[in-house]
Parts: structure tokens; sequence; C-alpha cells
């Protein structure tokens, strides 16, 4: 019998079959590994990396989207108690306030609605915006009789609302760094058209700690919108 030198190394050899003849076989160190090539690698990641903004997008608006539906909620809510109240006794005036006044006559007062003005007519639910935490703005006629409300949206609507920007043009805003930012936002009242004052940039006046220097009173604050 020839003996036949086994070369460990080949990768080639026969497989015994059923029939009896040897069919080739490849070494299992030979077999070719499947796997993405680099370019595909990228696609994929490119693709994974573009779903995650349009989702990241797509639940930041819904967020912005359900605060709106909840200032809109809020705003109307309050809009009802106070129209509800003022068909019996007068407006309750904020505890603190901006005296706005037309050639040294007032005409109304601004400030946030408060707890003490939301107590008064029994407002029970939520009065807090949901991002800020902060106040919705409140104006009110001297004569207590009419108001309105503001407060400002993250997504833009098609409501027509009634502000006034006081231009700044030497009055001495101050403190600006302390309000919040409201640029970006969109303004949205209830109540008579009675234009609350915001200051260029949206920005309520009652959140400019300081009217003006020459607008300071101890204790009070007043702005003379015919100065502006």
């Amino acid at each position: 019998m020839e003996n036949k030198k086994i070369n460990i190394g080949q990768t080639q050899g026969t497989a015994p079959t059923e029939s009896g003849r040897g069919e080739p076989c490849v070494h299992p160190y030979n077999k070719m590994i499947k796997a993405f090539t680099l370019v595909e690698l990228i696609v994929v990641i490119t693709i994974l990396a573009i779903l995650a903004t349009v989702w990241f997008v797509s639940f930041s608006w819904y967020l912005a989207w359900t605060r709106d539906i909840n200032r809109v909620s809020q705003l109307k809510s309050m809009s009802d108690e106070l129209e509800l109240y003022r068909t019996k006794k007068d407006l309750p005036t904020p505890d603190d306030f901006v005296e706005i006044r037309t050639d040294a006559t007032t005409i109304a007062y601004q400030w946030y609605i408060w707890k003490n003005v939301l107590e008064t007519i029994e407002y029970t639910e939520s009065w807090l915006d949901p991002k800020d935490k902060q106040y919705f703005s409140y104006y009110l006629t001297r004569n207590k009789k009419y108001f309105q409300l503001l407060t400002f949206l993250e997504e833009p609507s098609n409501d027509v609302v009634a502000i006034f920007k006081v231009p700044d043009k030497g009055l001495g805003f101050l403190n600006k760094s302390h309000a919040t930012d409201y640029t970006d936002r969109f303004p949205k009242t209830t109540g008579k058209k009675l234009w609350i004052l915001t200051d260029i940039n949206n920005t309520p006046i009652q959140e400019l700690p300081e009217i003006s220097n020459s607008n300071w009173n101890t204790g009070s604050w007043y702005l003379d919108i015919s100065d502006v």
C-alpha cells in the first residue's frame, strides 16, 4: 500500500460521499466572511442620523404644541371667570401695577394676573405658563370694567392680537437680563383689544424692573405713553 503525504496547510481536499466518490471541500480557515463595507456603514449611519433628527424635531414640535394648547386653555378659562365676575362687581386691581398714563391722565393698569386676583374671582385651575412658570399679563382699564390678558405661544397663530410695542427711544429701560426672552414667541391675547404694552422684544413692561429713570417714583411705577 502506498503511503501518501498529507499536507496540513492544504486548502482543498476531498470529502467522502454516500456514493463513495470524493467531493472537493474548502478548508474552514479559507471561507470568506460576509460583512458591511465602509460605504454601506456610512450610508446606514447617515440614514439613522436623519431619522433621529426628524424624530427630535417632531417631538420638540409636539411638546411646544401641547404647551400652547395648555396656554390657550388657561387664558380662555381665566378670561371667562373675569367676564363672569365683572357682571357683578368691578374687576380686581392687581396688588402691584404699572400705571399707564397719557398726558398725565391715568387710563389703565398693567401687571401679572396673580393669585390674589385669581382668588378674588374664585379661579381654581392652573395659572402659570407651562414652560416659563410665569404668570400671564393682566391689563385693566381705570374704570375696572374691561381687561385684556396676554400669553406667548411657541408656535405661530393666525389670531389677530392687540399689543402695543413701546419704542425704546431714550426711555431708559433697564435690567432686561432679568426678563424672560420672548423674542421668538408669538403673543396671544383675550378680552378687549386694549393694546397691552410690551417693549420691542415682546417683553411685557411689568417685567422690566425699572420702567425709566425719569418715570421712577418711590413705591410705584408709571409710564406716560404720550411721551413715546
